[in-house]
């Protein structure tokens, strides 16, 4: 997994992924082991 270019871990098949979002937009990319990837575009708000 990585959100922009930054690595942010693995996890398993049908397991979550936990890291500290920062506020703002950012895209998340995961990339399977056969080289396949996945992206989507989150906005991280704060809570109030």
């Amino acid at each position: 997994w990585f959100v922009g270019s930054e690595y942010v871990g693995k996890s398993g098949l049908e397991k979550p992924l936990l890291w500290k979002a920062k506020v703002g937009r950012h895209i998340v990319r995961v990339v399977d082991d056969l080289g396949r990837t996945d992206s989507r575009a989150i906005i991280v708000k704060a809570s109030r």
